[in-house]
This record gives structure tokens, sequence and C-alpha cells, in this order.
């Protein structure tokens, strides 16, 4: 049992994960502009950089069909819920993969209405600090729990 489940997260858009994107693609373009590429395709990879970086920074690419609005895990009852920018829930079938890192939390999860896994990025700047730290700490401890499919 532990002793802060269950978990709620509310997120909010992140300054840490769009300077972290303006970034990759500031130097994704001066390997362009440096490469001995013609000009005609380092004016094309341009375009497609602006267009990967606008999708991006404009949330269209986030979470697939789904825009993550909070989460709700209890970790008694091995229950984890998604919950959409729209109001709509999506159960958690399974955590796929963790990546824990000090200001970086990465879950692949598996809903039960969606054949595709979805790749949830949580930086530490889109929650509060008290929140972020029982996340961490819940992912940690994550393989040892094993979410039940809804279908068994």
């Amino acid at each position: 049992m532990i002793g802060f489940s269950p978990l709620e997260v509310q997120c909010a858009p992140s300054r840490l994960m769009s300077v972290s994107v303006i970034v990759a693609h500031g130097v994704a373009l001066a390997c362009l502009v440096f490469s001995n590429l013609s000009s005609y395709l380092v004016i094309c990879g341009f375009f497609l950089l602006l267009l990967s970086l606008a999708g991006v920074l404009s949330g269209f690419y986030q979470f697939r069909s789904c825009k993550l609005a909070s989460m709700k895990w209890d970790l008694d009852a091995r229950h984890m819920q998604l919950i959409d920018t729209e109001g709509e829930a999506y159960d958690v079938a399974s955590i796929r993969r963790i990546a824990v890192a000090p200001h970086l939390l990465v879950l692949c999860v598996q809903c039960d209405r969606r054949r595709l896994y979805d790749w949830l990025v949580i930086a530490s700047d889109s929650v509060d600090q008290d929140t972020f730290r029982r996340l961490r700490v819940a992912l940690s401890l994550a393989p040892a729990v094993e979410l039940p499919s809804r279908g068994s």
C-alpha cells in the first residue's frame, strides 16, 4: 500500500518542453545549413523543420488524438485513467515502458479503447513540485504494479 494513493495529476503546458523542442529544431537547422546538401534540399529541409516546429508547439502531435488534461492513478486499486481536454476518460490497460529522469517522466501506456500506444511526457514544470515528486516515486515503484486488463 502506498500512502499517497490515489494520485491526481493536473497537467499544464511546459516551458521546459517548449524550449527543448525549439533547441532540437535549431540544432537540426544548423546541421542542414552546414551540410553538403544542395541548396534545393536545404530549403526543403528548412520548410519541413518549420512545419514540424509549428505542429509540435501547437500541440498537434501531442498524444496522438487525445490531449492530456489530467491523470488519475490509484496504485492500491491498480487503476489508471487519463482524461483529455474534452473530458473523455480513457482507462489504461497497461503501462509498457517507464523512464524517470530528474526533470522528466515518460510513460508508454495502452488504453482499453485504443489499439495504439500513447507516450505521455510530463515535465517537472507542467505540474506542481509535490505532485511531480509523488509521481516520480510512484513510477519508480510501478514495475511492481501491473494494471489489470478490464476485459478479464
